[in-house]
């Protein structure tokens, strides 16, 4: 601390009364000169420059602060200023960052995919033709494609009524014969949904055919007839004197050589014919014969 000189001045008594009247400030700079007579004037100033030197700190220490929250730095990023957390383990860590929110998906308005076919059936099939149905959740159009393989070589006309309830006929099927098909639907907006692959298999119309006819007559009025069918089949005899026959033998079960006892038959001239149906109802009929029961 550097004290100011004092001016040499003594008084007849060899005092000094200048020195005894000032002082050098000790406590804070800067340096104030009061009067040490402790008059109104001087404690004012020495009030004044202890206000201004901690008016001065206290401006030092709020810049200090404000440079410290806003220096570009990671400490003021939101990471630093969120508090340090403890785990079950005692161990601290800095709570992560918060991820962003996930975009919000809008569901789609109802009916904008394409119609659902269901209850895919095939029935009243013959041996030409058959009929196949199904069902849609949706309003749509009906069509079918069909044929002999899995390609599908044909495609009915499109019913463009739209309905949840479909239906269609085929005619001119081959007898016999497996059909594949797929059922397909449209709705309002176009969007077309196909069925699985179904089949049917139309009835055989084919009557079975007739052969190795073997007739052996008796002595006792009794004969017996038998013959081979290209299918299992039913089978039974109509004979009689003359081609109206008027009797008829038992219905032999499903066979392919059926034999039939005739019982009853007048000696002389006996017309016959046989009768073999299989198990889809077709019917083969011989055309009459003869033979001599002695």
């Amino acid at each position: 601390m550097i004290r100011e000189k004092m001016p040499s001045m003594k008084n007849a008594g060899g005092n000094n009364p200048l020195r005894d009247r000032y002082a050098l400030a000790q406590h804070h700079s800067p340096v104030v000169i009061y009067d040490v007579s402790k008059s109104g004037k001087n404690k004012f100033f020495v009030w004044l420059g202890k206000l201004t030197f901690l008016g001065v700190i206290a401006l030092l220490m709020s810049m200090a602060i404000v440079w410290a929250l806003h220096r570009p730095n990671s400490t003021n990023s939101a990471a630093a200023r969120i508090p340090a957390l403890t785990n079950p383990a005692g161990n601290s860590s800095t709570a992560p960052e918060l991820a962003p929110a996930p975009p919000t998906v809008q569901a789609p308005a109802s009916g904008i995919g394409g119609p659902t076919v269901m209850n895919v059936a095939s029935w009243g099939v013959t041996g030409s033709g058959a009929n196949v149905s199904w069902s849609t959740n949706q309003p749509s159009t009906t069509a079918l494609t069909y044929g002999t393989t899995s390609g599908l070589e044909q495609v009915t006309p499109t019913q463009k009524t739209l309905a949840i309830s479909h239906g269609v006929s085929l005619t001119g099927l081959r007898g016999g014969t497996k059909y594949y098909f797929v059922a397909q639907s449209a709705n309002a907006n176009g969007i077309i949904t196909y069925s699985s692959t179904y089949s049917f298999t139309t009835v055989v119309t084919t009557p079975p055919t007739i052969s190795g006819i073997v007739v052996t007559p008796a002595a006792n009025n009794h004969a017996r007839i038998s013959w081979a069918t290209s299918v299992p089949a039913n089978s039974y005899v109509q004979y009689g004197p003359t081609e109206v026959y008027g009797s008829w033998s038992k219905k032999t079960e499903l066979t392919t050589h059926p034999q039939s006892e005739l019982d009853w038959v007048r000696s002389g001239v006996v017309h016959y014919h046989l009768v073999s149906t299989d198990a889809l109802g077709n019917q083969a009929v011989s055309p009459d014969y003869k033979f001599v029961e002695p």
